[in-house]
């Protein structure tokens, strides 16, 4: 069975806790199989041919199915130690919602960039990153050469407003806006990292 099979079986409610326990033996890495499905409400993983899941009902026999799996065997795809339950989906809110966010979340916190916390989400990097991030996501802020300087620099996009409350409400971080201002014309330290998530971010997308 494929994963995706395995998904769908689970939201459309067809698999019982035995089912779930027998057909997860199938699948080798256990905890690779825990996060397709903690991320199966998430768009960004039809690039691996996993089905997005929306409906509240399915959301919640998903997040059932891997609390089985982690009782069961053991796995936590939010630690190493593989001691504790898995934490149910989060939802993004409507206003922030967009592909590339979505991407850059599940990447993020596949490389640890972005931990789950008391069932929030925390990036564990400095704002100024985050601003780095969030510009290049929702405002088209880019990296290029300056004029003047040769050096490289962050320059602001205008591709649309910086969603400074919904980000202080989903991420806890306040002053965002500010935080992006002050590194517009410069590069924060540790922007490559940033980069590097962007880059593989899109790299999801483009291969969806």
């Amino acid at each position: 069975m494929k994963t995706k099979e395995f998904i769908e079986g689970i939201a459309n409610g067809t698999f019982s806790k035995n089912d779930i326990i027998m057909l997860s033996e199938a699948f080798p890495d256990k905890k690779d199989l825990a996060w397709d499905l903690w991320m199966a409400d998430k768009e960004c993983l039809e690039s691996t041919g996993k089905p997005q899941i929306s409906d509240e009902a399915q959301i919640s026999r998903i997040s059932r199915a891997i609390d089985i799996i982690s009782d069961e065997y053991q796995v936590n795809i939010f630690s190493d130690n593989d001691t504790h339950t898995i934490p149910a989906p989060i939802k993004i809110p409507e206003d922030i919602d967009t592909d590339l966010f979505r991407a850059f979340l599940n990447v993020a916190i596949k490389k640890g960039v972005i931990e789950r916390v008391n069932g929030a989400l925390k990036f564990k990097k400095a704002n100024a990153l985050l601003a780095y991030a969030c510009g290049a996501i929702f405002c088209g802020d880019h990296i290029e050469t300056d004029t003047i300087t040769k050096s490289f620099v962050i320059k602001r996009g205008y591709n649309g407003d910086f969603p400074e409350k919904q980000l202080k409400d989903f991420l806890g971080v306040s002053r965002l806006s500010q935080s992006r201002s002050q590194i517009i014309g410069k590069l924060p330290r540790g922007y490559m990292e940033i980069k590097d998530l962007l880059s593989k971010s899109e790299e999801l997308l483009r291969n969806s």
